[in-house]
């Protein structure tokens, strides 16, 4: 039985209520619905608190499993007591709550990354090679042969920008096959999707950006605020790596 993606309803869901369907490895839950995100896509997994019982447990690590069907959620070892082995049963309700802190951050950096990555395209021709989220910086890599003080203070103009129109971030499901009609909805230089993968998630930022991402966003770029380019990396030939931070995070 496949685990219900409650992140994907509603990425703004802090709190939810489930059951547990199976224990893997004596540290390893997995629940018939979700809202913790298992990561992807250089955004990392979710980590949170699991209530069972009145007994709080953490949540260090979640991720997919058998194709993306069943998410796992990881324990911290320190709170697998024998008691708590006992209530890690099949059939016990749960009541998770994710470190919402940590998840926003890095929906508004992914957000940010998806500007970033079509100003690249659309006045640099600069493919997509990379990238990573991190709760108060993101980086990202470009295959581009140039990649000076000059050019880097013209995108983060760019950037800039683009977040102030305030766009609403919306997204929906597409088969393989109306993929294969939109080479473009590929935004980096390969297509890194699983091919068991048969409904391709897109994010689009209205006016901004359309591509293929199974993230999760914030709802309007006026969530995001201004970036500046601090650190730049030559990661070798036509390879260039940018790191960015948000004013407030300097």
């Amino acid at each position: 039985m496949s685990t219900k993606k409650l992140y994907y309803e509603d990425s703004y869901l802090k709190e939810f209520n489930a059951t547990i369907k199976d224990v893997l490895d004596d540290d390893k839950i997995i629940l018939d619905q979700t809202a913790f995100y298992p990561g992807g896509g250089g955004q990392p997994s979710d980590t949170g608190l699991i209530k069972i019982k009145n007994h709080l447990i953490r949540v260090i690590k979640t991720g997919y499993l058998d194709n993306n069907d069943r998410i796992f959620h990881q324990i911290d070892p320190v709170n697998i007591s024998s008691e708590m082995k006992i209530l890690l049963a099949s059939g016990n309700a749960i009541k998770g709550t994710i470190d919402w802190t940590r998840r926003y951050a890095f929906m508004r950096y992914h957000t940010t990354l998806h500007i970033l990555s079509a100003v690249m395209v659309k006045h640099f021709n600069a493919p997509t090679t990379g990238g990573q989220m991190y709760e108060n910086k993101a980086r990202m890599e470009f295959e581009i042969a140039k990649l000076d003080s000059d050019t880097a203070k013209q995108i983060e103009e760019l950037v800039n920008q683009e977040m102030k129109k305030n766009a609403p971030v919306k997204t929906y499901f597409i088969t393989r096959d109306e993929l294969e009609h939109h080479p473009e909805l590929i935004r980096t230089k390969k297509n890194i999707i699983p091919p068991h993968v048969k409904k391709i998630r897109v994010v689009e930022i209205e006016g901004i950006d359309v591509q293929a991402d199974g993230g999760l966003h914030v709802k309007n770029t006026k969530e995001i605020e201004e970036i500046r380019i601090v650190k730049r990396e030559n990661r070798g030939k036509g390879h260039k790596r940018i790191y960015i931070k948000f004013v407030s995070d300097l």
